[in-house]
């Protein structure tokens, strides 16, 4: 695979690792010149269509999730057999090496915890269970977030039963009870996998190991775990508190949602002393020191000067006069900030992108105008940046769905879409798109797709018919590239022969695409009552011998009714018989000498 160009975009450069389901590589992305992370489904499944249908649906509803602590879905397709995931590439080292090489902080659990809540709201809020939460797919960068991947995969064989084998050993160690019995899953799932991957921080280790996939199921189900406390004595109790309720047997008994488990969080963070943050949990158990009595004295001179600074505190603020906060939302930054200015107020500035309120202007205050605030107090203003600008990505040439993954995956809406002939495009594909790729557009803004319906048809025109009967129209409705229409009617008629077609739909000389059927009608009767007249021809006195033919166009189509020879200076007179309108033709050798028409 090393070296292999997918999609006509992104080249293999590196095998990162590999799972039950995929293989990881690092890639180039030619187009947007970035690195990207290529997962590569295994043969077995790819040969499993149903699998391989659900994987390609899930992938491109996990795409439309943006969030910072989820690592985005960049596309996903075929090449010759080989299905992949293309996403983005997170430098930095997935939480299972950290935890192996004991690089877990107290500060490092409540922080995953606190990034993995995010994502998991953010997923959930959108109807989507991730299903497979375990450190392995939690990458941790150089700066620390947490980013949670594998949604897609883990979605897509959700539907499968667990199987005996080493590849998903690392699945069935986090997996939640009503999972590991085969029931449907939650959010209240996914709490407690991470639940279990704060146990593993914790401890070293996860909550429960076996010989096989099935032993560990079981585990899930019947038994608790080894109590946090006596493998790791001395935490935070509320620590201990929460891994344990979100790892609750029974889903009543967790968190009923992450924001829930993300407040218990932050409130932790909070509270917890920020000395212990920096400590690896290995070393957070220390021996109790006792102050000296020299000690005690300084506690209490510290404590009487807090006391001191306290009150004057109190009175400082008590004492400062109130103002009435203005309104500066839709003003631009600089008058809003005079208008503060002017009110005895403080004020910062944060830049937000959004495509409803001008740039340059205030979208919203932080403090509410009309409310009462002390003077000199900090009010922060939101300004706007305009909307956020993307490139339009290229849809062109792809499948679809494909197309619409990748737009939303960018930021854009997918627009109207519109059925086009293309002479260059295959059926199914995107011909064409607006606005055209590589120009900047606001986020949110929609694309339209122009899908190709293959070449346009050859419009050709319907030879003439009526009169013909069944088997001369056939033959003369095929030599122009048509058919016969196999509906074919009868109705009376005094003006055409039982068996003749008396009309045709489209009519003769209009434009059909080649190959279509052309609709007839057949005369069932009676048709014309015969008719007789006589054609006379002088035959020219010069000695020579001359050919006589004459021919009757008339309901029975054209007729030949006389071919002979005679002598020159001969009257020839010759009865004929017609149906309807009709005309007679005259030849002497060959050439014609008279027409005439009959009613």
């Amino acid at each position: 695979m090393i070296d292999r160009v997918i999609g006509n975009r992104y080249r293999i450069l590196e095998e990162l690792g590999s799972g039950g389901m995929a293989v990881v590589y690092k890639g180039q992305d030619s187009l947007l010149n970035r690195f990207v992370t290529i997962k590569i489904l295994r043969d077995e499944y790819t040969k499993d269509d149903d699998f391989v249908r659900r994987f390609r649906q899930e992938a491109r509803s996990v795409a439309s999730l943006s969030h910072p602590n989820i690592v985005s879905v960049y596309d996903v397709g075929c090449d010759d057999g080989v299905y992949y995931l293309v996403m983005e590439y997170v430098e930095g080292q997935n939480l299972k090496s950290l935890i192996q090489q004991g690089n877990v902080s107290v500060a490092l659990v409540l922080k995953v915890a606190k990034d993995i809540c995010d994502a998991l709201e953010h997923a959930h809020s959108r109807g989507i269970i991730h299903r497979d939460v375990k450190p392995h797919n939690i990458l941790v960068t150089a700066a620390g977030r947490a980013k949670l991947t594998d949604f897609g995969i883990a979605r897509a064989v959700g539907g499968t039963t667990l199987a005996a084998t080493k590849a998903f050993l690392g699945s069935v160690q986090y997996i939640s009870p009503e999972q590991a019995r085969g029931e449907p899953a939650d959010a209240r799932s996914d709490i407690y996998s991470l639940g279990a991957v704060l146990y593993e921080m914790i401890t070293e280790k996860p909550p429960f190991s076996g010989d096989n996939p099935v032993a560990v199921a079981i585990k899930h189900i019947q038994e608790e775990p080894p109590s946090i406390n006596t493998v790791k004595p001395g935490l935070p109790k509320p620590l201990v508190a929460m891994v344990e309720k979100a790892m609750a047997k029974n889903p009543s008994l967790r968190y009923h949602t992450v924001v829930a488990m993300g407040s218990d969080v932050s409130r932790l963070q909070n509270e917890l002393p920020l000395e212990d943050f920096g400590e690896r949990l290995s070393d957070i158990i220390k021996p109790e020191r006792r102050l000296k009595p020299l000690g005690y004295v300084a506690l209490g001179l510290i404590f009487v000067l807090f006391v001191i600074g306290c009150w004057w505190g109190i009175r400082w603020y008590v004492y400062v006069p109130e103002v009435v906060v203005p309104d500066v939302q839709g003003l631009n930054v600089g008058m809003a900030q005079q208008t503060l200015t002017k009110h005895g107020l403080r004020s910062q500035v944060q830049e937000i992108n959004s495509a409803s309120v001008e740039k340059g202007k205030v979208y919203r205050q932080d403090i509410e105008a009309g409310n009462r605030v002390k003077r000199g107090r900090l009010v922060t203003l939101l300004v706007s940046l305009g909307p956020q600008m993307s490139t339009v990505p290229d849809v062109r040439d792809r499948l679809l769905q494909d197309a619409e993954m990748i737009l939303v995956n960018e930021g854009f809406l997918v627009g109207v879409r519109k059925d086009v002939f293309s002479n260059k495009v295959p059926s199914g594909l995107v011909s064409d798109q607006d606005p055209v790729p590589g120009v900047m557009r606001p986020k949110d803004s929609p694309v339209t797709l122009f899908v190709s319906k293959g070449p346009a048809p050859v419009l050709k025109p319907v030879p003439h018919v009526v009169g013909f009967t069944l088997d001369a129209a056939r033959e003369r409705l095929n030599a122009a590239g048509f058919s016969l229409g196999d509906g074919i009617k009868q109705a009376p008629s005094t003006e055409y022969l039982t068996g003749y077609i008396v009309a045709q739909t489209p009519a003769a000389g209009a434009n059909l695409e080649a190959g279509k059927a052309v609709d007839v009608t057949v005369s069932e009767g009676p048709g014309p009552t015969p008719k007789e007249a006589s054609v006379y021809l002088q035959i020219p006195d010069d000695g020579q011998e001359h050919n006589v033919r004459i021919t009757v166009k008339d309901a029975r189509g054209m007729t030949e009714v006389y071919n002979a020879n005679r002598m020159s200076g001969e009257r020839v007179v010759e009865p004929i018989t017609y149906f309807g309108q009709a005309t007679f033709t005259v030849y002497l050798d060959g050439k014609l000498v008279r027409e005439q028409s009959l009613s």
